[in-house]
């Protein structure tokens, strides 16, 4: 039996199709404020919603396998949500994301470590997940563009 190839194009679109029903089922009021209160840390992903002709991009394709990659291999207390900016906007009143695509971690209500843009670096994920557990270096952080923010939720 002859293995099957398919163009990286065709992957990118199952990709974002999967990754956009995650954006539409995780956009609740006060998901985030329930997972934080169960006391689990949150990496809330933020992704607009499908666009047109995007399968063939590249980038998101490199940007929702990672995530996809980061998500499946966490460590037990940390929740991935995935958002788009406005959903985002109903439930979290700072830090304002001014990106399609950003990365909010999340320690508690009011601290949170921001990557506006793709995260296309399984580097990144790790200094995330690095400071929320507390081992983090402020000179590593600002180096990969993550950078610490006040937190208020709605």
């Amino acid at each position: 039996m002859m293995p099957i190839h398919f163009p990286r194009f065709k992957f990118a679109a199952l990709l974002a199709l999967v990754f956009c029903f995650g954006v539409s089922g995780a956009e609740r009021a006060g998901s985030i404020t329930g997972e934080l209160r169960a006391g689990r840390r949150v990496v809330v992903a933020v992704a607009p919603a499908a666009q047109q002709g995007q399968d063939a991009n590249e980038a998101y394709g490199d940007w929702a396998d990672r995530l996809n990659q980061f998500s499946q291999h966490l460590p037990n207390g940390v929740r991935v949500l995935k958002f788009t900016s406005s959903g985002l906007r109903k439930v979290v009143r700072q830090p304002v994301v001014s990106q399609q695509y950003a990365t909010l971690f999340l320690k508690d209500r009011t601290h949170g470590l921001l990557y506006d843009g793709m995260i296309l670096e399984a580097e990144v994920y790790r200094l995330g997940l690095a400071w929320l557990d507390g081992r983090s270096d402020e000179n590593e952080l600002a180096a990969s563009g993550l950078r610490p923010v006040l937190v208020r939720l709605r």
